[in-house]
């Protein structure tokens, strides 16, 4: 009941916030940032639609407000893919995140969390729709850039492992798969495969979450 009570209450305020900006009380970058508020409203509330038009917006402001290679920019690029994604738009969604991608990679490096995720989700993307050369590009430098940056048993590091053995495997390409440590980062015994693209991408929409809100 508590937690019901503080949810009403902080969307409250978040609305009242959006009123405010919107009202023409803020700075053209407040407002943006507060029109990226409301589209990740929406898609939290399931109006997907209404969510599309707000990141739209904000992605337009942010833009002409900073520059198209502006780390808070390229947020709203991902955030943007990720919604056209859930969407079943997988064309949209790739255009999003390659853009997303490049831009972090220029500005953050090709081992930062940032580019890591989008490289998994594209990877996830391209297996879905049966671009396996693709998928396997994005997760082995997924997996390169993780076990540098993160290390070899990391738990990041093994579902990047799980997912290439899973396309290796799936392939028929078993000696690949034992290559990768898919065995070893499923804690199975060789021989059984476990995939499951769907659980793929709820894992990383759930990692990608946390970039959606910008206070």
């Amino acid at each position: 009941m508590v937690s019901d009570i503080e949810h009403f209450v902080a969307r409250r305020n978040e609305l009242r916030e959006i009123h405010k900006a919107l009202s023409g009380d803020g700075s053209r970058h407040t407002v943006v940032r507060v029109v990226q508020n409301l589209g990740l409203l929406y898609y939290s509330c399931g109006k997907l639609d209404e969510a599309e038009t707000m990141l739209k917006r904000t992605l337009a402001g942010y833009e002409k407000a900073l520059e198209p290679e502006h780390l808070d920019t390229l947020r709203v690029v991902q955030n943007l893919g990720l919604l056209y994604h859930s969407r079943g738009k997988l064309d949209e969604a790739e255009t999003m995140w390659k853009r997303a991608l490049a831009g972090f990679e220029k500005a953050l490096g090709p081992e930062h969390q940032n580019t890591l995720n989008l490289l998994q989700s594209l990877g996830v993307l391209y297996h879905g729709r049966g671009k396996f050369s693709e998928a396997e590009a994005m997760w082995k430098r997924a997996l390169a850039g993780c076990e540098k940056a993160l290390g070899l048993e990391h738990q990041k590091t093994l579902e990047v492992v799980q997912n290439l053995g899973m396309l290796y495997h799936g392939r028929g390409k078993l000696s690949e798969a034992e290559q990768a440590g898919y065995e070893k980062a499923l804690g199975l015994a060789p021989g059984i495969m476990i995939g499951n693209v769907v659980g793929c991408i709820i894992g990383i929409s759930l990692l990608l979450w946390g970039l959606f809100y910008v206070r």
